[in-house]
């Protein structure tokens, strides 16, 4: 069953989506202490869609005030941990518990938030499991603040296009292997469809998921392994095993073929990520890769691998 939206979950959802658009606006960048060109946007509209965001999400229910301290901490713990002025030993902290927060608020275990349910049981595809869709706004927190904080947004045609043309064939080799290795595992079928609540699925998976998945996995773990590893023989290549690994059992309730499909596709968003740079080269690879089996294979799965 596909859900109405109602005009809270159009209100909430659609400002946090405002604010996780708008950190690719024009915005003042700064040298963090590793290094990198990070782009702090700390006056930019971001924060103004956030917490009217908050706001709406009180009001309507689907926040309430436990959900705003984790929000607070976990917008402290990502700003402290990329702080170049702050103290080694603060910021380690503040990756710790950014980190720890990160991990509940991804897994929903934390507690303050009524994430509405807007796609229930559907079966999108013949012989296909079941689909349901949450709008998880404690997941999407977690993909604004590491992006804000911790990483160095495109913001000119020049660096979009550069950033094309270095993920372009990584992009293409990710998608074509998984696919296959799906297909050949059984996971999925070809079906080809114009299959219902396209935009709204694609909506909810750019800005939900493949933004906060890649700010965790990529933007944060891969990113943060590469730098503690600097300087050791195949460090780089270490932390992309690590991340991807760590990726895969992210999706264990999936079931084994989903956790080798998945530690896969990590595999490729990280190479995206380590050969353009640039985050957004793997949420664009992680986000055509959904979108191809979305539109074209049993989704999100077959019935018989349950």
């Amino acid at each position: 069953m596909i859900h109405t939206l109602t005009v809270g979950q159009l209100l909430t959802f659609g400002l946090l989506t405002l604010a996780l658009a708008a950190l690719w606006l024009p915005g003042r960048r700064e040298i963090d202490g590793t290094g990198a060109r990070v782009s702090r946007r700390v006056t930019q509209p971001w924060i103004i869609s956030l917490v009217a965001a908050v706001a709406c999400g009180l009001f309507f229910g689907f926040v309430d005030w436990w959900g705003v301290l984790a929000i607070v901490g976990m917008g402290v713990a990502s700003w402290g941990v990329y702080r170049k002025e702050m103290h080694p030993g603060l910021r380690a902290l503040s990756g710790g518990a950014g980190g720890a927060l990160a991990a509940g608020l991804a897994l929903h275990v934390v507690p303050g938030f009524d994430n509405p349910k807007v796609i229930s049981d559907a079966v999108l595809s013949p012989d296909a499991v079941p689909y349901s869709k949450y709008l998880n706004f404690d997941k999407a927190i977690v993909g604004l603040f590491l992006l804000a904080f911790g990483q160095s947004l495109i913001l000119t045609r020049r660096e979009w296009g550069e950033m094309l043309r270095r993920t372009l064939l990584v992009t293409a080799a990710s998608v074509g292997v998984v696919l296959v290795l799906a297909f050949a595992l059984g996971y999925v079928r070809f079906e080809p469809a114009m299959p219902p609540a396209l935009l709204r699925w694609a909506w909810t998976n750019l800005f939900f998921t493949c933004m906060a998945e890649e700010a965790i996995f990529r933007g944060f773990i891969q990113q943060g392994l590469e730098r503690g590893l600097k300087g050791t023989r195949g460090g780089a290549a270490a932390a992309l095993l690590i991340a991807s690994i760590l990726f895969g059992l992210a999706h264990w309730a999936g079931g084994p073929r989903y956790v080798l499909l998945s530690t896969v596709a990590g595999l490729g968003y990280g190479m995206a990520f380590q050969r353009s740079g640039r985050i957004e080269g793997s949420i664009a690879t992680h986000f055509i890769l959904n979108a191809l089996h979305y539109a074209f294979f049993t989704y999100p799965a077959l019935a018989s691998v349950g």
